[in-house]
């Protein structure tokens, strides 16, 4: 083998470890950034859980209660007034959840030349619970 060619080979087997010294360095960022986003995924599904459990607990107290329902039982009572609209106007119907008017399924700002309005009330009533001093009503009882 005469000189120029055991200089390239030499420069090749260099270029070679450098080379995979590069890749295997990459391959341990890489691992090191996967452990960390994991790790950091993982705290952040725990801490919802704690705080979604700290809120439940919270929801089912009452201040200044220790956690007990009090005030005086009473038959609790909602009333919700609906109210909803029909027409014979083609492509025009009435969409309740949305209280809007829909041409041919979408929304639109036009109201049909005719339509009929029908109002509803639906009465519901519970035994519930009114904390002293207000009129408002708890569902589970006292």
């Amino acid at each position: 083998m005469d000189a120029a060619t055991k200089n390239n080979f030499y420069n090749k087997k260099i270029n070679t470890k450098f080379m995979k010294k590069k890749f295997f360095g990459a391959a341990v960022v890489v691992a090191i950034a996967v452990g960390a986003m994991i790790s950091v995924n993982l705290n952040k599904v725990s801490n919802k859980g704690n705080l979604t459990l700290a809120n439940v607990e919270a929801l089912a107290q009452e201040p200044g209660d220790g956690g007990e329902y009090c005030g005086t039982p009473a038959k609790c009572v909602k009333t919700a007034t609906i109210e909803s609209y029909t027409t014979t106007s083609p492509g025009y119907t009435w969409s309740a959840g949305g209280n809007v008017w829909l041409l041919n399924g979408s929304r639109t700002t036009t109201s049909p030349a005719d339509y009929t309005k029908t109002t509803t009330t639906d009465t519901s009533s519970w035994d519930g619970c009114k904390p002293t001093g207000t009129t408002s009503c708890y569902a589970p009882p006292c």
